[in-house]
């Protein structure tokens, strides 16, 4: 199956903001806030997906 430039629309946007913290040598955490979004539109179908919040990590370095 072929797909032409007109047979679909999508839009998306990432957003990462983070920063990590070390403990010493080999151990961290890392705290951020990522923003999804994508909208798109293919054939007749139409959707959107949005997600966003904070988020939170361990870091083990060897």
């Amino acid at each position: 199956m072929s797909i032409g430039r007109d047979d679909f629309d999508v839009k998306f946007i990432d957003v990462d903001i983070n920063g990590t913290v070390l403990f010493g040598a080999h151990v961290g955490a890392q705290v951020g806030y990522r923003s999804v979004i994508a909208e798109y539109a293919v054939d007749q179908d139409t959707g959107d997906l949005k997600m966003q919040g904070p988020y939170f990590g361990g870091i083990v370095r060897f």
